[in-house]
């Protein structure tokens, strides 16, 4: 249960700071402070789940039972996790931009055949 609450905790941090209006002033910010870095780092999902992935693991690490290696190397453990966030930052927005793509066609779909019901209907009567 802790580690379902890891990732959904990661991908909603991750989401807010590359997606959303909240954080867009922010993200103007960064990209006029440092374009090739900043700008980059707070646009990116895969940087940014990185990024909160170490960060969980050091505020989680001592409430988790995390046996991802058998090593005691904070650094390492957190490079691992790290690497977790990262790819669970990327799936997460590779996924909302396919149900975005999907629903913007759904809506212009929706919209020709409300606006325009007799173009469709005679799209539709001429179609073998």
């Amino acid at each position: 249960m802790t580690h379902i609450f890891w990732i959904l905790s990661l991908v909603g941090a991750t989401h807010i700071i590359t997606g959303t209006t909240i954080f867009e002033k922010w993200r103007q910010l960064m990209d006029k402070l440092s374009p090739e870095f900043f700008g980059v780092l707070f646009s990116c999902p895969t940087c940014v789940g990185f990024w909160i992935g170490v960060i969980w693991c050091n505020l989680f690490y001592p409430f988790i039972d995390i046996n991802v290696l058998t090593y005691n190397s904070t650094i390492l453990i957190s490079f691992v996790h790290g690497c977790f966030g990262s790819f669970f930052g990327w799936t997460a927005n590779l996924i909302t931009q396919i149900l975005e793509e999907h629903l913007t066609n759904i809506q212009l779909k929706n919209e020709i055949i409300v606006n325009n019901p007799l173009e469709v209907a005679k799209k539709l009567l001429t179609e073998d």
